[in-house]
């Protein structure tokens, strides 16, 4: 793969002309560009914009906030696959290596790392500060470009005064000479006229003056507010530069909420001077006079566009101010909720906190104030445009119109779809009762349908957010989208409060009224509460007003919902009672006996919602093992009481446990499949042996004891005899113990083939060359032929040689305990040896449970399960048996870790006799492990080497553990008395299988064991 992506890399340049005196040429180049690059960005970084950065080429035309991490993986693969080789720079990397410039190329890619690392470094900042950096930057990039504009005007403006001026002086002199009255007048008035054009050119001058200081000062605080950006590493520093933060924004505040509140809306322009009132006209004068009407619409109209243009220079201030201030807000907000609780309580401690909160008070109104200000300017512009003006703002008037409609309409075509669906579904569950699609869809409408327009106006609430079109008005939908969300809270706290109360005709008044009232406080707390928060946030952010505000509001609601808790405690406890009850209620309510009233009804309501959010996630997730461990687990704690007396297992009648001990069965109609994948994979691996489409003719099994592994040999081994009658033959046999020695081994090999091969002598080659069918030889309890003593390996190294010869007509099958295999694994290595190894892993609760149902059920017995359900008291659960025993199977697989032996042992520990045809169902009983932990490690150490073998001695416990006798004796006497250890009619001792999880865990603890 690595050589076709090079082959097409190579292609990619075949065709490259690279002269070494222009391939130097344009290395400089690029070189300067990289360079300028990395000069630009390390000085944006330190939050200083000049005219030559754009920040297109650093955030890219299309940026999204939400997308950063994707931008910074993508810089991060450059510099890992490319070397930080921008696309336009690969062919000139191309040429310095073929040309053998190393040291060129390597610092090509060295400035290119580095302007990469500053863009990740640029984009991680901005992310932290939730876009507030870049936002920042592009405030301080738009005032040059501003001020420029203002720069040019002013120019502009002055050249046009000069002329005027000149114009004025001509006409002064030529006023002078003239005899004439009328002429005079005619004359005067030009003047006049000419006076207010320099006046309005100088009340222009002094506007774009004050608006230039303006903006330098906007410019010198967001620069400040940029340097101040870079996120300290220390507290002090943190504190330090909050300090500075809060000083700009209040600063920038005040000044700007007493301009507002001081100007003076028409900007003191000069009045259009009245057209002169002569007596006297002649032709020649009226053409005069048309020409003075003419000139005075020309004043009119320039007054209206000075009144434009200002006021559109108020708005572009007022949009740099607002800008501005967001950020302040956005950077105070953030550094804040960074400080350390010591320093905000020392803050709230001191005598200026009062100042603090006052100055907060003051500014709140500014962006309100600025909004309104920012449309009355827009208005009064419009106006003084007269007739023009005034239609520009009826249009916008019809489009406030337009829009209300359309929210109108859509208001009346969601109560149109809510209708329709409404019948839809009434009417589908008259005609299809039985369809549970339909009950489930009926369920979810009803408990919906009061909120149905709600929910719809939420989702599209936050859509129009979204939309840079609605962003005049974001508050008034963030508002809304409140409101709405208020709605669904007071339907949701009356579902909740229905669901916990008993109702019935009688109490249904009471309980809607009484339901009514506490939804409405919850609801009116939360509507007040992110009301006053949108607000608060809007204008001067999550500091001193909005921390107060929050921790008042989230204490009065503590405080409301312990007192609503009270009011329903009666149904609350009612309710833990009915559907979680148990040892789990009991235990809560011995715990509510110390509590005072008000907090004894809110941990009621604690309790349910973690045990209802615990009980829905336990259903949602109920194929998946952690849930059923869980469940399980709170079965258990529910039902701890209920198990059987000692010696109850003597009324159970003996044919009945003999049905229940774990033996291979012979009759696979009660055989249950616990893995049907590992099965056909062993059945596949022989057969492809078989047709000769493998040569591998070995297969390993491993998994614990009791675990099936011989049940689903047998189960193979038949499964072949009636597929290849003629064509196959399987032997199967137990390794004996322990088979340690080379001359063992084939004694035990020869008895196996038979009359295949002479009985002097050992030849597997003339073994195979004799079998007359290909044959599967099958080697159950293959952990009897190795010791961990010296010489104790013999036979296993003698079987691995014969199994990795070549034979022909000959298919190894075998299987180890767990923990043996592990121990050989780890000693000597399988991969070598075994290609096809097999963990048979644990039962699922389902298989567990089709296991010992299949032997029940050849029994004439019922079972009860009656004290289970009536120790859960499960009475709302529709059908109590089946949910009550599927908990059970879940807790006896969890107790049995999917073993099916334990499980058949836990099961039968489980049963005591009702009456004389079933038996009752309480807790299974698990062996005791307390005080495990303070047993000598010498004890244990015999335990691992049990488990490691399987089977062992008393000598061969000595010999393997090389502890000295009495030791052994005296471990192996412990470990009988705590049923640690069981012995078999051989004399061999054994992990007994009620103890062995326990046991394993705890060796695996203290590191006596390998493998998990």
């Amino acid at each position: 793969m690595l050589s076709c992506i090079i082959f097409i890399f190579s292609l990619a340049y075949a065709d490259t002309d690279c002269d070494k005196s222009k391939t130097l040429e344009s290395f400089k180049s690029s070189k300067q560009i990289i360079l300028n690059q990395v000069k630009q960005l390390s000085l944006v970084s330190s939050g200083v914009v000049n005219r030559g950065v754009s920040l297109n080429n650093i955030f890219g035309h299309n940026f999204k906030l939400e997308e950063s991490d994707s931008y910074i993986q993508k810089l991060q693969k450059l510099n890992e696959r490319e070397d930080g080789i921008a696309p336009e720079n690969r062919t000139l990397s191309y040429c310095l290596k073929k040309l053998k410039l190393k040291s060129y190329q390597n610092e090509l890619i060295k400035i290119s790392k580095e302007f990469n690392n500053l863009k990740i470094q640029l984009f991680n900042k901005n992310k932290n500060l939730n876009d507030l950096f870049k936002k920042s930057l592009e405030v301080q990039a738009d005032l040059p470009e501003f001020q420029k504009e203002l720069q040019k005007e002013s120019i502009e403006s002055q050249k046009i005064k000069k002329e005027l001026e000149q114009d004025l002086l001509k006409s002064e002199g030529q006023s002078l000479k003239e005899k004439d009255f009328v002429k005079k007048e005619i004359i005067a008035y030009k003047n006049a006229l000419i006076r207010y054009n320099i006046e309005l050119i100088e009340k222009k001058l002094d506007n774009i003056k004050a608006l230039e200081e303006k903006i330098n000062y906007l410019s010198l605080k967001s620069q400040n507010l940029s340097l101040l950006s870079k996120e300290p590493s220390e507290q002090k520093q943190l504190e330090e530069s909050f300090r500075k933060i809060d000083n700009i924004w209040l600063e920038v505040t005040q000044e700007d909420l007493y301009k507002i509140f001081n100007k003076k809306f028409s900007f003191s322009l000069p009045v259009v001077p009245e057209l002169p009132r002569l007596k006297e006209s002649s032709r020649e004068l009226e053409s005069e006079l048309l020409e003075l009407a003419k000139k005075r619409e020309e004043a009119i109209f320039q007054r209206q566009q000075a009144l434009k243009e200002l006021t559109n220079k108020e708005k572009q201030e007022l949009k740099f101010l607002n800008e501005l201030i967001l950020n302040i807000n956005s950077l105070r907000s953030e550094y804040f909720s960074k400080l350390e609780t010591h320093y905000i309580i020392r803050k709230i401690l001191a005598s200026e906190y009062l100042k603090l909160l006052k100055n907060e008070i003051v500014s709140s109104p500014y962006r309100v104030i600025s909004f309104f200000y920012s449309k009355f300017l827009y208005v009064n512009e419009k106006i003084s445009r007269g007739r023009e003006g005034i239609s520009e703002l009826v249009f916008d008037f019809f489009k406030l119109l337009f829009i209300i409609f359309l929210f109108f309409s859509l208001k009346l075509s969601l109560d149109k779809i809510y209708t329709y669906l409404d019948d839809k579904q009434n009417k589908a569950i008259n005609y299809y009762r039985n369809v549970k699609s339909l009950k489930v869809f009926s369920s979810f409408w009803v408990r919906i349908k009061p909120n149905f327009t709600d929910i719809i106006w939420i989702l599209l609430i936050q859509f129009l957010i979204s939309n840079s079109y609605f962003r005049d008005i974001t508050i008034l939908l963030k508002v809304a989208n409140v409101i709405f969300i208020s709605r669904v809270i007071k339907h949701l706290v009356i579902l909740f409060l229905g669901s916990v109360s008993k109702i019935d005709i009688k109490s249904f008044a009471s309980f809607k009224k009484k339901a009514k009232l506490t939804s409405e406080h919850f609801s009116n707390i939360y509507l007040a509460y992110f009301l006053t928060m949108i607000f608060i946030e809007a204008t001067v952010g999550k500091v001193y007003i909005y921390s107060i505000f929050n921790i008042i509001v989230v204490l009065f609601s503590i405080y409301r919902l312990m007192n609503a808790a009270s009011e329903w405690e009666d149904e609350f406890k009612t309710y833990l009672e009915r559907k979680f009850s148990g040892v789990i209620t009991e235990k809560i309510d011995f715990l509510l006996k110390y509590m005072p009233v008000k907090v004894r009804a809110i941990l009621i309501f604690v309790s349910i919602v973690l045990l209802s959010a615990l009980d829905i996630f336990i259903k949602a997730t109920e194929n998946f093992e952690i849930s059923k461990k869980i469940s399980a687990n709170l079965f258990k704690k529910q039902i701890e009481n209920i198990e059987a007396e000692d010696g109850a297992d003597k009324k159970i009648p003996q044919e009945y446990k003999n049905e229940f001990k774990y033996n291979s069965i012979t009759n696979f109609n009660e055989y249950v499949v616990s893995d049907k994948k590992l099965e056909a994979s062993i059945l596949l691996e022989i057969h492809e042996w078989f047709e000769e489409k493998s040569d591998e003719h070995s297969v390993v099994i491993y998994g614990d004891k009791g675990i099936g592994k011989t049940t689903l040999l047998k189960h193979i081994i038949s499964n072949l005899e009636i597929e290849e009658t003629s064509k196959v033959q399987c032997i199967y046999s137990k390794m004996p113990s322990k088979t340690t020695n080379k001359e063992s081994l084939e004694a035990y090999l020869l008895s196996l083939f038979g009359q295949v091969c002479q009985r002097d002598k050992f030849d597997i080659y003339e073994i195979d060359s004799k079998l007359d069918k290909k044959t599967v030889v099958v080697i159950d309890e293959a952990q009897n032929m190795f010791l961990s003593q010296t010489g104790g390996f013999e036979a296993y190294y003698s079987l691995i040689n014969l199994i990795n010869l070549n034979t022909e007509k000959i298919f190894w099958a075998m299987s180890f305990n767990k923990y043996s295999w592990l121990y050989l694994d780890r000693a000597f290595g399988r991969n070598q040896f075994f290609r096809n190894v097999y963990e048979l892993s644990g039962w699922s609760d389902t298989k567990i449970k089709e296991l010992i149902l299949k032997r029940h059920q050849k029994s004439p017995y019922k079972l009860s399960y009656d004290l289970l359900i009536n120790a859960t008291r499960s009475q709302d659960e529709m059908d109590r048996y089946a949910s009550i025993e599927s908990k059970f199977f879940k807790l006896l697989w969890e107790l049995s870790r999917g073993n099916p032996r334990a499980a058949l042992s836990l099961w039968v520990s489980a049963l005591s006799r009702k009456n004389r045809g079933s038996f009752n169902v309480n807790i299974p009983k698990e062996l005791e492990l307390s005080g495990i932990e303070k047993l000598p490690d010498d004890l244990m150490f015999v335990i691992a080497h049990v488990l490691k073998h399987e089977n062992l001695l008393s000598v061969e416990i000595e010999s393997t553990t090389n502890l000295p006798k009495g030791i052994v004796r005296n471990a192996i006497k412990v470990c009988l008395e705590r049923k640690f250890l069981y012995r078999d009619e051989r004399g061999r001792y054994m992990i007994d299988i009620s103890s062995q999880y326990g046991l394993i865990r705890y060796l695996r603890l203290k590191n006596f064991i390998y493998g998990s």
